[in-house]
């Protein structure tokens, strides 16, 4: 395999403490990063091989201004950007370096057009270069690496080999997302291990008419907090999708008593008033 440059570890730190600094370079579509980081002595080799049409095939799942369903082409791009790299390694995956240098170099151009502010506003807040080029909240906050996360923790490879990809929790996942960059994005232990999101898209589907057909959001934070909580409990390495799914199965009435927080809060304060 060819040894492909990315940017070193420190040179990534550097960045994401120099964003208003660099705010005139990010500004620019034209801006060279990868002899930035080379000028800093920012880059290193790496064993991946990036496809040289892959930010071509990117942008044809940038959504249209008018798109009512960004979700759907945010699912599109995932898949493609998933089977750029079908192999990499749970460590390859966690390197923040390479999904920093394809947002910053590779990828930039659809970067650029998916997240639009950064052209058509003059003054851009920092925090929206951080948390789309590179890491505001966590692993999904950053655009490409959630993107690819977000395949990465939910396919499943089917046929010959494993050489084919069921995306059907993939695109569960995508359907929902406020659950992807919000509920998921804050746990950590969903974030890490795949199993128990697959077995919480799994009880998704299954309950989606009658536990998820109101209250969605506080019941999928409700499943997050029981699968957090299940690791204090019982060796959580052990289970499979089918085991956390057997789990929520078992909570299923603890998960229907979440409703409306805030007008639970509000319906107390009114009690106690």
């Amino acid at each position: 395999m060819s040894r492909q440059r990315i940017f070193t570890k420190d040179f990534v730190d550097t960045l994401s403490n120099s964003v208003e600094d660099n705010m005139i370079h990010y500004k620019n579509p034209d801006f060279n990063w990868l002899e930035f980081a080379e000028e800093q002595k920012g880059t290193h080799h790496v064993p991946i091989e990036i496809p040289e049409d892959l930010c071509d095939r990117m942008l044809t799942a940038v959504p249209p201004n008018d798109a009512k369903n960004k979700a759907r082409y945010d699912f599109e791009a995932a898949k493609i950007l998933f089977e750029a790299f079908p192999n990499l390694s749970p460590l390859q995956v966690a390197q923040r370096e390479i999904w920093v240098f394809l947002s910053h170099c590779v990828l930039m151009p659809y970067v650029r057009k998916r997240w639009e502010k950064i052209d058509e506003e003059e003054i851009v807040n920092p925090n929206y270069i951080k948390e789309h080029w590179l890491y505001g909240q966590g692993v999904v906050r950053n655009w490409l690496h959630g993107l690819y996360w977000s395949v990465y923790a939910t396919v499943e490879r089917v046929g010959n080999n494993g050489a084919d990809f069921d995306y059907t929790l993939t695109e569960r996942l995508f359907t929902h997302q406020n659950i992807r960059s919000r509920g998921v994005a804050a746990a950590p232990f969903l974030m890490s291990n795949r199993a128990p999101l697959q077995g919480l898209m799994n009880f998704l589907a299954v309950h989606e008419s009658d536990i998820f057909n109101k209250y969605m959001e506080y019941r999928i934070d409700a499943c997050v907090q029981l699968l957090n909580n299940a690791g204090g409990v019982v060796d959580l390495t052990v289970w499979d999708k089918n085991d956390f799914f057997s789990y929520l199965e078992r909570c299923k009435n603890i998960i229907l008593a979440v409703e409306d927080r805030k007008k639970q809060r509000k319906a107390l304060r009114e009690q106690l008033n």
